[in-house]
């Protein structure tokens, strides 16, 4: 999944590395409810706040290097010097690189085309599953190797290994890096990974998606957020950064340095698998993850701040409180929090991410008084309504139109004149049959529940 960038400032941490801690749930966007468990927040180092918003002074290069090293690291990003040791080229610090046979006598650095992987090893204090990662990056698109187009970075989080070399089953969320200018802090969503208090873990930072491989589409160069040689005052929780440039393949050399500003969150909390209906079914504040779910309203679309997804078969949707940057049609695996909105069930959106495959998004094709349907267990219908609870779906109706209020109209078909909303920009039909797709959405009028079919598009608009 790409993820988003924000140029804010990380909350300082008050300690020099990484602590994980435990903070209070923040609150839903809505205000009607909070997230389940309680949310991991992981700081490193001190001082990486003054980064923001600046070129970075302290740091260490992901991507494209054309010279791998042998040996112990104590610097990265080595420039040639003679002698069979180089040096760094803004600290002066030895770096043991690789050298082939020369002329008689000669030793020559050994170069190509490398890409540079870093490794932050850590060891959480609390048991929960990770879902967000914050981190300071800088693409140097001026200053690079040209080496191609390529400015996304990959992140992973696996169980440490016994030796040093990439443990099996990397299977990394993508980060654009493309607006990451002077120091900007970037998130990465999409993650689902659970850790143990206690065991140590590997957070990768990768140029490509899969080790042991350079190819031209590959992350070019960036720097990340570092500082070398810092105390270890802090051991037990975090150790020296680890550095490969030989695409990820072989042993992962130690580096005396850390990677500052990275931020972690998640739940304490282990999701309950469920398919969009039955979370619909469970109770508010339970903490759940829903797999291959189709968007059906990406957000914006219908409403501010949420969006909605639906069962490929077309057999339950349901709102997601939150911020999206799937379009309709995508196949998504999202946790969060159950909760009620109004009278809708609602998932207060943790985390998500893209998945594999495709889902056919098409409307289900209803009478007017038919839309919302009857009670649903947990979820409400509307007021003396019948039939099979809709509320979540995409759906088509039809019926003569008419206003009835800014970005409003009705549709009624002889049965019921039904409420249609549409977003900002969308032009109002005035009269005339017209068929309308949109997501069937619940609102109180006084002590009644009546629907409302929320309009993504104009296109959703068809004159018949």
């Amino acid at each position: 999944m790409r993820s988003s960038m924000k140029n804010r400032l990380l909350p300082d941490p008050g300690r020099a590395a990484l602590a994980v801690a435990l903070a209070a749930s923040v609150a839903a966007m809505t205000g009607t409810g909070t997230r389940a468990g309680s949310v991991l927040l992981d700081t490193i180092g001190d001082g990486s706040r003054f980064q923001v918003g600046k070129e970075l002074s302290r740091s260490v290069s992901l991507g494209y290097d054309a010279y791998p090293v042998s040996g112990d690291l104590t610097g990265a990003r080595p420039a040639f010097q003679p002698g069979g040791v180089t040096l760094n080229g803004t600290t002066g610090v030895p770096v043991a690189q690789t050298w082939n046979p020369g002329a008689p006598g000669q030793l020559v650095p050994q170069s190509g085309q490398y890409a540079a992987w870093i490794v932050q090893p850590f060891v959480p204090q609390t048991s929960g599953q990770v879902t967000q990662v914050e981190f300071i990056a800088q693409i140097r698109q001026t200053a690079g190797y040209n080496q191609g187009p390529g400015r996304t970075a990959f992140l992973d989080i696996l169980p440490a290994p016994e030796g040093e070399t990439l443990p099996p089953g990397f299977s990394p969320v993508a980060v654009d890096l493309s607006q990451a200018f002077l120091g900007t802090v970037v998130r990465a969503q999409g993650f689902s990974r659970t850790v143990e208090a206690g065991r140590r873990y590997w957070l990768v930072f990768a140029p490509v998606s899969e080790p042991g491989v350079w190819h031209s589409s590959g992350l070019d160069y960036a720097n990340l957020n570092w500082r070398w040689k810092k105390p270890a005052v802090d051991g037990q929780s975090v150790s020296d950064a680890l550095y490969n440039n030989r695409n990820g393949s072989g042993e992962f050399l130690p580096m005396p340095g850390r990677i500052l500003g990275v931020r972690l969150s998640g739940s304490t909390a282990t999701p309950q698998p469920a398919r969009v209906g039955e979370a619909k079914q469970l109770a508010d504040g339970t903490f759940v993850s829903v797999e291959g779910a189709v968007v059906s309203a990406k957000t914006g679309a219908v409403g501010p701040g949420f969006f909605y997804v639906q069962s490929p078969d077309r057999s339950s949707g349901i709102r997601v409180v939150g911020t999206s940057p799937f379009d309709a049609g995508s196949l998504v695996n999202l946790t969060g929090t159950v909760a009620s909105v109004g009278p809708e069930r609602a998932i207060l959106l943790g985390s998500i991410s893209a998945t594999s495959g495709s889902a056919a998004l098409r409307p289900l094709f209803i009478g007017n008084s038919h839309a919302g349907g009857a009670d649903s267990g947990l979820q409400p219908g509307v007021t003396g309504g019948t039939g099979l609870n809709n509320v979540g779906l995409l759906v088509r109706v039809a019926g003569i139109a008419s206003p009835s209020g800014e970005r409003e109209f009705t549709v009624n078909d002889g049965g019921r004149a039904l409420k249609c909303r549409m977003g900002a920009g969308m032009n109002r039909p005035e009269s005339g049959f017209v068929a309308v797709t949109g997501i069937v959405s619940l609102e109180l009028e006084g002590t009644r529940i009546v629907p409302v079919i929320l309009v993504r598009d104009a296109s959703d608009i068809t004159s018949l």
